[in-house]
């Protein structure tokens, strides 16, 4: 049932895209991919990129270490295509996948992103299709149970605008959790600037027994718990290079990571 509304959304997606292209005779821009220009008459903008991270941290855990435990540098591509339906409404398809450098682990993700601006806060409900190459399950493979190849997330993302920059997000499977394992994480944080530096402190919890986020206890923990910085570094008059720092501590394993990221 998870998958198959997954990809009705996309479908639904993908569909209105193509509407709105034969309506407004965009055919010719989509099809010469030299070409893609940012008109501000048109709904639609793509966007894509990478970073290269020193490890990959997810929710406080690491992955693509190797057999003796070391740690490996990741590249991680992006693309998204987002239609803007409204000025403060828009609806995004993505991609995004971490490659560690020794070769012991791909991802591959897909999601699908609702995204509303009101006055007070801002508010998203993402759908991410977890996808890991490295452990050999066949893309096509939808069982559930844990068997398949493709876990399912629901997300949703408050964030404050005006007094405190606060953000607060709700995450869940809903798609392929081993049975009678736990998958609800709830993280909060605040970002605010500090001599032209953008700082972020962020706490995140997870709820056990979870195989998903490696919590053996039957209550939450906190697994995700640290600060971010991130600045750009003028290279030339017209470029610059972002570059980002993240610590982070997962108190139920105990452990602690530091993590340097450069924007491409």
């Amino acid at each position: 049932m998870g998958m198959k509304l997954f990809y009705l959304i996309l479908l639904f997606f993908i569909s209105i895209i193509c509407a709105d292209v034969k309506a407004n005779g965009l055919e010719s821009e989509l099809e010469s991919a030299n070409e893609i220009t940012d008109s501000a008459s048109s709904p639609f903008s793509i966007n894509f990129g990478a970073d290269l991270v020193s490890r990959y941290i997810w929710r406080g855990i690491e992955f693509g270490t190797d057999a003796k435990g070391n740690s490996s540098p990741h590249f991680q591509p992006t693309g998204t295509l987002t239609y803007s339906f409204s000025k403060s409404g828009s609806m995004s398809l993505g991609f995004w996948g971490s490659y560690g450098f020794n070769g012991n682990f791909s991802e591959s993700d897909m999601y699908f992103n609702l995204f509303f601006a009101t006055d007070l806060l801002d508010y998203s409900v993402t759908f991410s299709d977890y996808y890991y190459p490295f452990l050999n399950i066949p893309f096509t493979n939808l069982d559930s149970d844990g068997f398949g190849a493709h876990t399912i997330d629901a997300q949703v993302t408050l964030s404050l605008k005006s007094y405190l920059p606060i953000y607060v997000l709700f995450s869940n499977n809903i798609y392929n959790d081993v049975p009678d394992n736990k998958s609800l994480y709830l993280e909060t944080g605040f970002s605010f600037n500090i001599n032209n530096i953008n700082t972020g402190i962020f706490v995140g919890a997870a709820q056990g027994k979870s195989i998903w986020h490696a919590v053996n206890s039957d209550k939450f923990e906190f697994i995700n718990v640290g600060f971010k910085v991130n600045k750009e570094i003028s290279i030339t008059n017209e470029y610059s290079l972002p570059i980002g720092l993240q610590w982070i501590y997962n108190h139920h394993l105990k452990k602690t990571y530091l993590v340097f990221k450069v924007t491409l």
